[in-house]
Formats: structure tokens, sequence, C-alpha cells
């Protein structure tokens, strides 16, 4: 259960990919209903950010004008020890014993330039998802041509998906590519089993979309990319987000967004 004696801990192991199981959904089911505490994580995932940021540029100042900048709390060996072990946690601040200094450091990181690392460098591709994905919405392309009084078993799954009953969509698309293939249908299906919480389903619809069609390359190649984070396979997402980078689309901007987290 999350609550205030382990929240900080929690928020901390979530952005550094350390959260699974049924901790990882309670967090994300709070993330969701908890604005408070959905602005607290934001907080803590920008200072990571701009960490790594501040870590791809260069040293810009040294120990000195660390110490500087803290006029107490923090000796000079453990100064020396952070700046040379080129990492910063957020555990070090948590812990650190005068709230103010903790601060302070973090100030300094954020504006300074200094060359401080998460631990763990690798992606938090579960956090990365949630931030970029957003269920593609262009009803005109599924219902074009149908009569408006008519609620047709196609109109009936965009309705669904529209109104985010995913599984309800889920299983009127499947049943209407059951009976003819469907170049719109089987993208909005692919997207309909990733924002259902179905990666790999959707990771395959998408696959199965790109072998046979062209209408929606662009956008199925994206959503590619987020079903490999939400499965956490950062090698094939990395591949794919090359592909979309490259390509100069509407999604190239956000895949070279991510690209730069690695």
């Amino acid at each position: 259960m999350i609550d205030d004696s382990n929240k900080e801990d929690l928020i901390e192991q979530y952005l550094l990919g350390e959260l699974s199981g049924v901790l990882l959904k309670e967090f994300n089911e709070k993330l969701g209903s908890d604005n408070q505490f959905k602005n607290e994580v934001a907080t803590q995932s920008e200072i990571i950010q701009n960490i790594k940021l501040a870590g791809r540029k260069q040293w810009s100042l040294k120990l000195g004008a660390l110490h500087e900048k803290i006029d107490e709390g923090i000796t000079e060996a453990e100064g020396e020890a952070l700046v040379n072990s080129n990492v910063f946690s957020l555990r070090n601040v948590y812990r650190k014993r005068y709230s103010l200094v903790a601060a302070a450091v973090i100030g300094l990181i954020l504006t300074s330039g200094l060359l401080f690392t998460v631990l763990n460098d690798k992606p938090d591709s579960e956090r990365i998802f949630q931030a970029y994905h957003k269920p593609y919405i262009d009803l005109e392309q599924g219902t074009r041509g149908l009569p408006s009084d008519t609620l047709t078993e196609r109109r009936q799954a965009f309705q669904a998906y529209n109104q985010k009953n995913y599984q309800e969509s889920i299983t009127l698309f499947e049943s209407m590519l059951a009976k003819k293939e469907d170049e719109t249908i089987l993208f909005y299906l692919g997207n309909a089993y990733l924002s259902g919480d179905r990666a790999r389903d959707a990771e395959n619809t998408f696959k199965k979309y790109l072998g046979r069609y062209k209408e929606y390359a662009a956008e199925s190649t994206w959503y590619l990319s987020l079903s490999y984070l939400k499965q956490g396979k950062l090698k094939e997402a990395r591949y794919v987000l090359e592909e979309v980078a490259r390509d100069n689309n509407e999604y190239s901007k956000q895949a070279i967004q991510i690209l730069d987290k690695w």
C-alpha cells in the first residue's frame, strides 16, 4: 500500500524502473486517480531528466563551485565523493539529514550542468510509454459513409473505442475482421489492444498491418514502437523509434525525444 511512510521510496523505484507486479499496478492506479501524487511524481521525474540532460553535456562547475553554493551540512569528503562518483540518486536526497542542504544540492544540479547520472541509466520504458502514448482518434475514418442513425456493428465498435471501452471494442473489431479483412479495423484493433493493456497483441497486430497495408503505415510504426516500450523490449523499441525519427513525419519529434532519454 502506498502511503506517506513509503511514498518517496516507491516514487524513486518507479522512476528508476524498479517497481513491478502488484506494486507497479497500484502505483499506476494511484497515478490515474490522485492528481497531487501525479504532480509529485512529475516533479521528481523532471529532476531526473534534468540530471540526465546535464550528464550528457559537460562539467561546467567543479567541486569548489559546489562548496560555494552550500554553506553547511555536507562535508568536503561527502561533496567530493558525490562529484567523483558521477552518480546522483534521489535516495541520497531523501536520506540526507538536512533537508535544506538536500534542496541546495538539487538546485545546484538543475542550474549548474554538473555531470551527474541517475543510477540505472536504462530508460524507464513504462514511464516513457505513459508519457507518450495517446490513443489514436480519427473516427471519421472508421465510420465514414455510415448513416448517422444506424448503430451498426462497426459504429458500435468505434463508439466503444471512443468511450475507452477497449475490451468491448476489441470484441467487436475482432468479430468484424473474422468476417472480412478491413485495413482500418485492423489498425484500430491494434490501438485498442495497446490502450487495453494488451501490448503483445498490439505488437502482433501492428506487424500484421505493416506487412499488408500502407494507409496507416506511419501511425502503425509509431504505435509498434510504443507496444515494445510497454513490454520493456528496449532493443526492439529503439530500432523502430530510429526508423520513425528518420521518416520525418508527425511522430518523428516524439521519437527523437524518447531516443534522447537513452
